[in-house]
């Protein structure tokens, strides 16, 4: 699942919302001690599994597994909560979209994992294809 923003008619805004994180990452780094993992994490929670996203492009396993978890997690809320363009998606609607994006967006073993602790609310090492959503 890909976030679909309405198209920014002004590139200055949206370079300073790809630049959002590279700001976190710094702020962070300067005002918390002993938290530059922190910083870090914030960073590349919009990166993708494939590589294709931002700020570094990062793919894979480059991606600290931290900022791996939030963005499955992040694309999970933001699908099935309210927002101003849109009502929220079903609990199973978001979970399909999920799944139709690991490998690609997301790490696949991520979204196992926070599918499994959706549905049970407890930590699961079963295998993708064991998995039934909805």
């Amino acid at each position: 699942m890909s976030l679909k923003l309405p198209a920014c008619p002004d590139p200055r805004r949206d370079r300073a919302r790809r630049r959002g994180c590279s700001v976190a990452h710094a702020r962070i780094d300067q005002y918390v001690v002993d938290a530059r993992d922190v910083g870090v994490i914030v960073r590349a929670h919009h990166e993708r599994w494939d590589g294709g996203g931002y700020p570094d492009g990062l793919a894979g396993e480059a991606m600290p597994l931290e900022a791996r978890i939030i963005a499955c997690c992040d694309a999970g809320n933001a699908m099935t909560t309210t927002r101003s363009y849109r009502a929220a998606l079903s609990e199973d609607v978001a979970a399909h979209e999920l799944l139709a994006n690991a490998g690609t967006q997301f790490d696949p073993e991520v979204v196992v994992a926070v599918l499994a602790v959706a549905a049970t609310g407890v930590p699961s090492s079963e295998p993708a294809d064991e998995l039934v959503v909805g």
